[in-house]
Formats: C-alpha cells, structure tokens, sequence
C-alpha cells in the first residue's frame, strides 16, 4: 500500500485504486478484469484504519478541519495517512502556541474586532447612503398630498 502512504491529501477509494494501477502500468483502457477494485482496496484500507495507519473521514470533515480535499465530492470515506495527518495536526498547534511574531500584542489583537474587507466597506457605503436617503425624504408627501 505504498500507494496509500504517499498520499499528499485524502483520497477516496476509487481513486486510490485507479492510482494502484497507474504505479502498475495499466493503460487507462486497460479491461475491467485486470482492474484494481475499489473493494478491494477499501477493505486495505479499513484493515489499515484499524491498525491507526490510515484515517477515514467524509470530505466535509477533512475541510472542516482544513485540510485540502481535491476533486469532486462524495458521500464516501476519504482516507489519508495518520503519520500525514499527525503532523499537520501538531505543526499547527505548534504554531498556535508559539504565538504571534509580530504586531500587537495577542490579548490586544483578540479585543480588536477583524479588519472589514473592501466588499463588506462598500455594503457598509451603500447602506448609509440609503439611510440618508431615507432620512432626507421620510416627510416628503409627495403630490398626491398624503
């Protein structure tokens, strides 16, 4: 399962079982009968998964916890190295315990609501100006003498 330890992101099983038969040399019209199945391969995986080789999660939770899930999305377990995902884990954690490294101060920074993007600048124009609007012409009766 060479294949499945050098995963760079999580994979699912059809995909994984199409790559085992690209590091085999089947051509991509290669029949079905010398195929790698996906079966196959998702039972690897889960004898692996229960050795803590492998991690299994839907692609919403990879993303959910930021990790970079590519290509279309399924309803199916994607599977990802432990040692990969261990390391991801740990190197951002360190990174959050070590703290800012320039700026204000962390307690400073937490107290100070996020920068407004562009885009939330201008709704923010848009609406003060139909505010004012507003404002400016909420006595106005107009000619039908309301």
């Amino acid at each position: 399962m060479r294949v499945v330890l050098a995963l760079e992101t999580p994979a699912s099983a059809d995909a994984i079982a199409a790559a085992i038969d690209v590091e085999r040399g089947l051509a991509a019209d290669a029949p079905a009968a010398g195929r790698t199945s996906a079966d196959a391969v998702r039972e690897v995986l889960r004898r692996m998964a229960s050795d803590g080789r492998v991690t299994a999660m839907r692609p919403f939770q990879w993303h959910d916890h930021r990790v970079r899930v590519p290509g279309r999305w399924d309803n199916t377990d994607w599977w990802w190295p432990t040692h990969k995902w261990d390391e991801l884990r740990n190197a951002r954690s360190r990174r959050r315990s070590s703290g800012p490294t320039f700026g204000a101060p962390a307690s400073d920074r937490r107290r100070q609501p996020p920068e407004k993007s562009d885009v939330a600048k201008a709704v923010d124009r848009v609406i003060a100006a139909n505010d004012a609007h507003y404002q400016a012409h909420k006595n106005d009766f107009g000619s039908s003498g309301y």
